[in-house]
C-alpha cells in the first residue's frame, strides 16, 4: 500500500495508537490545539520494545483542518534479559501464533454449533441460555480476535468506554463452572463501578491469564478473590484491578523478571506466555503489572489502568 492511499485513514490502522495516560495522543492534539510531549514513550511490537522521545503538535491542512505532525526522536532499543537475539524470538513466536491461530479454528467452530444446538433444544432453561448466550457472545469476540490476531499489534486495538467491574463479573461468571470443579472458590468483591477506556476481549482475556494461573496451583478448598478499587497516583485516577488467590505463592525471581519491562517469554521453556500477555495489554494502555507474593501466603496480581472519564462527564466537561 503506498502512502497516498493510507491519506484519510485512522492512523492507528497502521500504526500502534500513541497514548497519553487513557488518551489516543493524536486525537487529543487535535480535538484541544495543544502540543503534547511524550518522555521515553514505549512502542511494543512483535519485534520487541524501544523507548524514544515523542513530540505530537497540531497542524493546519491544506483544506483548513486540523492535523497533527509527529515527530519521533532515536529509538532505544530494550535489550531482552534472555541471550536469543529478539528477531528471532519474535520470529519463531510469530509462527507459533500462526499455527495456535488455525488450530484454534475447527475446534471453536464444533464449540459454537454445540452452543447454538443446546440454545435451541433448551430453550426454557433460564440459567442456561445465560450461560450460553456469554458463550455465543466470547466465540464472536474470539473469531474477530483470531482473524485480526496476525495483523495487529496489542496497542493496535480500537478501545472502548466500559466499565471494570462489568467485565469482571462476566469473568467469574464463566468461571464459576470450571472452578467448581476444581474445587476452588471464586467470588468478585465490591461493587464500584469503574470505567475504564479499553479492548473489552483484551481486558478480559488478561484477567482470564490470571484467574487460570491462579486455579492452577490451588488445592481443593482454595480462593480466589476478585476486585476493583479507584486509587489515586501521581495526581490521576486509577481503576486497580486485583485477581489474589491463598495458593503457595510465586517465585520471587519471576516476580523480578516480570517487573521489567524488558524482559520476554522465553521459547521452550516450562512456563506459559499469559502473564507477559496479561503485562503487555496492561502497559498498552498506559497501565502496568504489580504482584505481590509471598511463600504459603497466596499471591496478588494487580493490574493498574488508567480510569476513563464517563460519556456523561465527558460531556459536562466539553
Amino acid at each position: 500500500m503506498s502512502c497516498r492511499q493510507l491519506i484519510g485513514s485512522p492512523y492507528h490502522e497502521w500504526l500502534p495508537t500513541i497514548r497519553e495516560g487513557a488518551d489516543d495522543a493524536l486525537s487529543k492534539v487535535i480535538r484541544f490545539g495543544e502540543p503534547v510531549q511524550l518522555v521515553g514513550y514505549r512502542f511494543v511490537s512483535w519485534n520487541g520494545a524501544c523507548t524514544a522521545d515523542v513530540v505530537i503538535e497540531p497542524m493546519m491542512m491544506d483544506d483548513g483542518a486540523v492535523g497533527a505532525r509527529v515527530q519521533i526522536g532515536d529509538l532505544e532499543f530494550c535489550a531482552p534479559s534472555n541471550s536469543l537475539p529478539a528477531g528471532k524470538r519474535w520470529s519463531d513466536m510469530g509462527k507459533l501464533a500462526a499455527m495456535l491461530s488455525h488450530g484454534v479454528r475447527n475446534p471453536l467452530n464444533a464449540i459454537k454449533g454445540a452452543v447454538t444446538y443446546l440454545q435451541g433444544r433448551y430453550s426454557e432453561e433460564a440459567d442456561l441460555q445465560e450461560f450460553t448466550g456469554i458463550m455465543v457472545e466470547e466465540i464472536s469476540r474470539l473469531e474477530q480476535f483470531i482473524c485480526g490476531f496476525l495483523s495487529t499489534s496489542t496497542q493496535g486495538a480500537e478501545p472502548e468506554l466500559v466499565t471494570a467491574d462489568s467485565l469482571l463479573k462476566k469473568v467469574v461468571s464463566y468461571t464459576l463452572l470450571q472452578a467448581k470443579a476444581a474445587g476452588v472458590s471464586i467470588a468478585l468483591l465490591g461493587d464500584d463501578i469503574i470505567p475504564v477506556r479499553i479492548d473489552a476481549f483484551q481486558f478480559e482475556q488478561a484477567v482470564l491469564n490470571l484467574v487460570n494461573n491462579a486455579m492452577a496451583v490451588l488445592d481443593d478448598g482454595g480462593h480466589i478473590q476478585l476486585s476493583c478499587t479507584m486509587l489515586q497516583q501521581g495526581g490521576l485516577p486509577f481503576a486497580v484491578v486485583e485477581v489474589a488467590d491463598d495458593g503457595p505463592g510465586m517465585d520471587p525471581a519471576r516476580i523480578k523478571e516480570l517487573h521489567d519491562p524488558a524482559s520476554e517469554p522465553q521459547l521452550g521453556k516450562d512456563r506459559g506466555f499469559g502473564l507477559y500477555i496479561t503485562r503487555e495489554v496492561v502497559t498498552s494502555y498506559g497501565g502496568r503489572l504489580e504482584i505481590v507474593s509471598a511463600e504459603g501466603q497466596g499471591t496478588r496480581v494487580q493490574l493498574w489502568l488508567p480510569a476513563a472519564k464517563s460519556e456523561t462527564e465527558a460531556q459536562e466537561q466539553s
